[in-house]
């Protein structure tokens, strides 16, 4: 906490009154530790209220939370534009078969392992659903033009703050300074009782009313000091300072130059009205509503008959896919019985050489559309 003797610049350049203070002496190797480290200590970081107001903009946590806003319903008419296009699906599979299972491919008993692969391709647009697209499109730049006022209404909102914080510092600050020159003066007036008291000029009740008033002016001083220190730190939190920025925080009061008051030029109904017509957070509930009243329309939409058109090619390989290779082997007949008369019957003994159908034929034998 600052204390009464520190002074405070007024809001218009003025400095406050320093009271006397007793000087104490410390050895050398002290003094010279002093100079050398007060420059560090007492340098002080001055902002202008434009300063502020660009540095609480930018770290504002709101702020950032509305732009991260306005990106997602950026990414939403995106998507809604992209609704009016077919969409296209793919999907391939690799997989291995064990134990008994009928191939889809072959429509045969699989036993043993077996792999399979299949491809798939689809496509599908909405030819008419009741222009539900159309609502859709939009109500999404609705929500655009909603979260940029959105953007807008937060930079009010942290600007309004950071004006308030600003003047609530610079009002203190010359409360602090009006408060501790007025202490000056008791001061002064106590020092000049205290010479009548002595000489029997005015009764001793007049100086211990002086003495009770500073003792009041005092603690008006040191009040209005905390009011500031309360001040200047929602000022630094508002801000987003680090610590090493706050500790040597302070606010550059504008000139008179810089100060142009002027006559209001509308009665407080108009300004009313100018405020619902123009505000960002004004905008933004109007623009939010009428986004409701399109999602009610979207809604709606599915009252009506749709019509939509689906294509879909979809092909596979199937390991059990088994095809001959080369002339058949034709082998000793194997005898399987006998007739009434005692003639054996004999069957063929015909082998195949066998292997897998070719991976890219399977795939143009297995195509088929939907």
């Amino acid at each position: 906490m600052r204390r009464p003797d520190q002074g405070l610049p007024g809001i218009f350049g003025h400095s406050g009154t320093l009271p006397r203070r007793t000087v104490m002496r410390y050895p050398t190797p002290f003094l010279c530790l002093a100079l050398l480290a007060g420059p560090s200590l007492t340098a002080q970081s001055t902002w202008t209220l434009q300063q502020c107001a660009d540095r609480a903009v930018e770290k504002n946590l709101a702020v950032r939370a509305a732009e991260l806003d306005r990106d997602i319903a950026g990414q939403d008419l995106r998507a809604a534009n992209f609704g009016f296009l077919p969409d296209l699906n793919a999907a391939a599979t690799h997989g291995y078969n064990w134990g008994q299972a009928i191939d889809r491919y072959t429509n045969t008993f699989a036993t043993d392992r077996t792999r399979t692969n299949n491809f798939w391709l689809n496509s599908s647009w909405d030819l008419f659903r009741g222009l539900r697209q159309h609502q859709v499109k939009k109500r999404s730049e609705l929500d655009v033009q909603a979260a940029d006022e959105a953007v807008e209404a937060a930079r009010v909102d942290v600007l309004t703050q950071v004006v308030a914080r600003f003047m609530d510092m610079l009002s203190t600050r010359e409360t602090i300074r009006a408060t501790e020159q007025q202490a000056a003066r008791t001061r002064e007036q106590i020092t000049f009782t205290e010479a009548l008291v002595e000489a029997g000029r005015l009764p001793r009740v007049d100086l211990l009313d002086l003495q009770a008033q500073l003792a009041r002016e005092e603690l008006d001083v040191v009040t209005n000091e905390n009011q500031y220190d309360r001040a200047r730190l929602q000022m630094t939190q508002l801000l987003q300072l680090t610590p090493q920025e706050a500790a040597t925080f302070d606010i550059a009061a504008p000139t008179l130059a810089a100060v142009q008051p002027s006559d209001p030029d509308a009665d407080m109904v108009a300004m009313v009205e100018r405020v619902l017509a123009t505000h960002p957070a004004y905008q933004n509930a109007q623009l939010q509503v009428e986004s409701a009243e399109r999602s009610i329309e979207i809604t709606r939409t599915q009252l009506l008959p749709s019509l939509s058109f689906n294509a879909t090619v979809a092909t596979g390989y199937s390991g059990r896919d088994i095809v001959t290779v080369g002339d058949p082997i034709i082998g000793e007949p194997t005898q399987i019985g006998f007739t009434e008369g005692g003639e054996n019957v004999y069957t063929p003994n015909i082998q195949y050489e066998t292997e897998t159908r070719d991976f890219g034929d399977q795939l143009d034998r297995n195509l088929n559309y939907s």
